[in-house]
């Protein structure tokens, strides 16, 4: 109940996350309006193209497939935040 609980709060916050920090980005990689709406447009296709075939992996697999994937997203995450250029973002 804990991971579901988690992963159903980190959707939503992510999608806002993204589109709070896309100012601070901006400033940060001088980055224009045309390459920040490209920014949240991935995460959000991404995350859309990606949500149903996750979900099927982890029916087939159990929990700690999810598990798993969820280890992964927040790990990419946190490589996101260690950027040093807007070519790794």
């Amino acid at each position: 109940m804990l991971v579901v609980t988690a992963t159903t709060f980190m959707g939503p916050f992510m999608v806002s996350g993204v589109n709070i920090i896309l100012p601070a980005i901006d400033s940060e990689f001088s980055a224009g309006a045309l390459l920040l709406s490209w920014i949240a447009n991935a995460y959000l296709l991404s995350t859309a193209v990606m949500l149903v075939p996750a979900a099927k992996i982890a029916d087939m697999f159990g929990r700690k497939m999810f598990v798993r994937g969820i280890a992964l997203f927040s790990l990419a995450t946190i490589a996101i935040a260690l950027t040093q250029n807007i070519q790794q973002i």
